[in-house]
């Protein structure tokens, strides 16, 4: 039926043996690559201010078990994972963990800074406090609005 030289049979097989190759190994990258994490928030080095609890959340790929602080966190179906932390002032590492089923281990730290809530908001209050007087001192004043419209000599 198909009349190939030895030399063409030859290229054809080699090209079937590497689309194989590549299919698998693209198939296994996940068992090949190990878990990772990947956090969606809150970015690294962030201020937040510790009067309200931090929500950190993102995906874990090829993991079976993560932890934060040595804590244990769900993961959903996809990989999904959220976890609410209530920082301390000062600065915050959080140690993300996971795992997966061949036993290898990635880490993630998240540094976070973390302000008094109440030294926050008397620091913006006192600089708006600060700016306001001299603002609307500016724009009440009347010497620059003329006192009568110039009227149209034509």
């Amino acid at each position: 039926m198909f009349n190939l030289t030895r030399l063409q049979r030859f290229a054809l097989m080699g090209l079937f043996a590497g689309m194989a190759t590549g299919i698998s190994l693209f198939a296994l990258r996940g068992v090949l690559l190990g878990p990772r994490i990947e956090i969606y928030g809150p970015q690294p080095e962030t201020v937040v201010a510790t009067a309200a609890p931090l929500r950190v959340f993102g995906k874990a790929t090829q993991a079976t078990t993560l932890s934060v602080n040595g804590a244990p966190v769900a993961l959903d179906v996809q990989g999904f994972f959220e976890y609410v932390y209530d920082p301390a002032p000062g600065i915050n590492y959080l140690t993300l963990e996971a795992h997966d089923r061949l036993g290898r281990t990635v880490r993630r730290t998240l540094t976070l800074v973390a302000h008094p809530k109440e030294a926050y908001t008397t620091s913006h209050e006192q600089d708006f406090q600060n700016e306001s007087p001299q603002e609307t001192s500016q724009a009440s004043t009347t010497e620059d609005i003329p006192q009568q419209l110039p009227t149209d000599s034509r």
